[in-house]
């Protein structure tokens, strides 16, 4: 008993970060709805999950990723300028294109779809201004990622936001659907807060 084989070492230490991570898919969804962190971003209020860690930020993006249990995955909110003249369906081909990636499926949804921003008032305020693409994908020729690509650009703004939820191909239902959740509870960011405020709420 006191020589334990390094082999065995490695396969417990392997499954206690199995168990642990299981344990926290468990509970999140509770956890997301108690303790989401309303975020000012620009125009909008995001509320990110708890569990999101902040690893990089500038004065026009966040970007998120685990940094408890390290799965291999990316989230990350940026606001662009563009051409006011183009529509978010030119906007997201543009941007795979920039990211080399190549989606094996493309979707387009607008906020008609009852799926995506929730709150009535500004679903309606952005139609025609919402673009997505998810699916699986090839990202720099050889690399299988799963990629859910968001972009609002509303009319006449030389402005638009980038956001996306990157992961690799195994990790791509872990936090997948937070990000969808983040999307649904999109908010409008009262005037009192001013245009261009970003940065996480203690």
């Amino acid at each position: 008993m006191e020589n334990i084989p390094w082999d065995w070492i490695v396969v417990i230490s392997i499954l206690v970060f199995l168990f642990y991570g299981a344990i926290a898919i468990k509970i999140e969804p509770e956890q997301y709805k108690e303790s989401a962190i309303p975020t000012p971003f620009f125009d909008f209020i995001l509320h990110i999950p708890s569990w999101w860690g902040l690893t990089d930020s500038s004065e026009t993006f966040l970007k998120f990723e685990r940094t408890d249990t390290r799965y291999d995955w990316i989230g990350k909110f940026e606001k662009k300028s563009c051409d006011p003249v183009l529509a978010p369906e030119e906007i997201i081909k543009l941007e795979a294109k920039r990211m080399e990636i190549n989606f094996d499926e493309e979707i387009l949804i607008t906020t008609n779809d009852s799926d995506v921003v929730l709150e009535p008032g500004l679903r309606e305020s952005l139609k025609k201004s919402f673009a997505r693409m998810e699916s699986m994908a090839t990202q720099f020729k050889d690399n299988r990622i799963y990629m859910d690509l968001v972009i609002i650009k509303e009319p006449n703004k030389d402005y638009y936001y980038l956001m996306y939820s990157w992961s690799s191909v195994l990790n791509g239902m872990v936090e997948g659907p937070y990000f969808e959740e983040v999307l649904k509870l999109l908010e409008r960011a009262s005037h009192s807060q001013g245009q261009g405020d970003i940065g996480l709420n203690s």
